[in-house]
Order: C-alpha cells, then structure tokens, then sequence
C-alpha cells in the first residue's frame, strides 16, 4: 500500500465552489463570471504563493458577463 500523505511547511487552503455555495451567493451553477471573478479577487487579497483554479466556462451572455471576464483575467494577468 502507499502512502499519499505529505508535510506542508506553509499552510495550505483549498477554496471551493460547490452546492453550498448556492445559498450563499443565491445562485444555482454555473456560477457568475461576477462570482467568480469577486471569489478569485478575494483569494488573491491574501497573497497566496500558488493559485490552481479549476472550471468550466461557457461563452459570456450579457455585456456585465464579458466585463466580469475581462476583470477575472485581469485580475490574474496583474497577479506577480
């Protein structure tokens, strides 16, 4: 049998989206690209050394869809 299990000399979070997560934000999935885009801000807020973010995005519907988009890339893009 292996063992999977490792030590982490900095604390790791792991953030995520899920079922839960339709209460509080009031909506069902796929989420907002404006939820994910204040969701990705939010993370950022506390300097993490490595982001992994993992979905699927579908084409933007509406001009606010396509403005949260172009925040979400910016955000990561200014991101160092």
């Amino acid at each position: 049998m292996t063992d999977f299990s490792f030590d982490l000399d900095e604390p790791f979070v792991l953030v995520t989206m899920d079922e839960n997560s339709e209460t509080f934000l009031g909506e069902r999935y796929p989420y907002s690209y404006s939820s994910h885009a204040k969701m990705i801000e939010n993370v950022l807020k506390d300097r993490p050394s490595v982001v992994s973010y993992l979905t699927t995005f579908t084409e933007p519907y509406s001009p606010e869809d396509v403005e949260s988009v172009e925040k979400f890339k910016k955000l990561i893009s200014d991101y160092k």
